[in-house]
């Protein structure tokens, strides 16, 4: 049938890397998940393989459309599947898996609201593991860079925040005000291209830095 035609295409991408093979995959389970009805007791299982064949094409194309539907879909399967079910754990490090991909892969698009997302989803996959299997210690590992994403964005936040302090509090005379505005400029630039900043961010950081050049004497690195 065709659901056991793309697990199969699925096994033959992981052993031989054929990218065909799970782009075939894909649109095999596309098209099991419309033929599968909402209350079938594989509906769940399907949409977690979906998932995971959107996500070994991404991993093989980089494909930000690919890795955003492996999050829909995934998130759908932990949603149709009650907690005490054994393959719970499981749909929720993959959806954490995923969660991390996008954040890792495409910093720039990452906002504080998805590295929340993927730390409870990682969170729940480790708390319903047991210590001693073998899936523990991945997922605690996940979880620790899901929260060093957190760590980062929010230490960006707080930089901004104290560097406008700080140049809001130097006089325009000060001979410390063009460090303070390019140390202001530079977080805002790491804010955009890391952090999801908007065009504000890059905008600012343009406009601050220029004003800290103005500052510098003529011959001063």
């Amino acid at each position: 049938n065709l659901y056991s035609s793309a697990l199969q295409l699925m096994e033959h991408f992981q052993q031989s890397g054929d990218w065909t093979a799970i782009d075939n995959a894909v649109q095999l389970m596309e098209e099991v998940i419309k033929l599968t009805p909402d209350g079938h007791t594989e509906k769940a299982a399907r949409l977690n393989n979906l998932g995971g064949a959107f996500f070994h094409r991404f991993e093989h194309l980089g494909s930000l459309r690919d890795i955003e539907n492996a999050i829909l879909v995934m998130q759908q399967a932990v949603d149709l599947t009650p907690d005490g079910h054994t393959g719970k754990a499981s749909q929720l490090n993959n959806l954490g898996s995923a969660l991390l991909a996008l954040l890792c892969r495409f910093k720039h698009l990452g906002e504080l609201g998805d590295i929340e997302n993927a730390i409870h989803v990682m969170q729940q996959a480790v708390d319903l593991t047991p210590d001693g299997h073998a899936d523990k210690a991945v997922q605690l590992n996940k979880l620790g860079v899901a929260f060093t994403h957190r760590f980062k964005c929010l230490d960006i936040e707080n930089a901004i925040l104290v560097y406008q302090q700080a140049v809001d509090l130097t006089p325009d005379g000060h001979a410390d005000k063009s460090a303070r505005l390019n140390n202001l400029g530079s977080a805002l630039q790491s804010r955009f291209e890391h952090f999801g900043g908007k065009l504000g961010d890059i905008e600012n950081a343009i406009l601050v830095t220029q004003q800290a050049i103005d500052l510098t004497p003529d011959g001063n690195a």
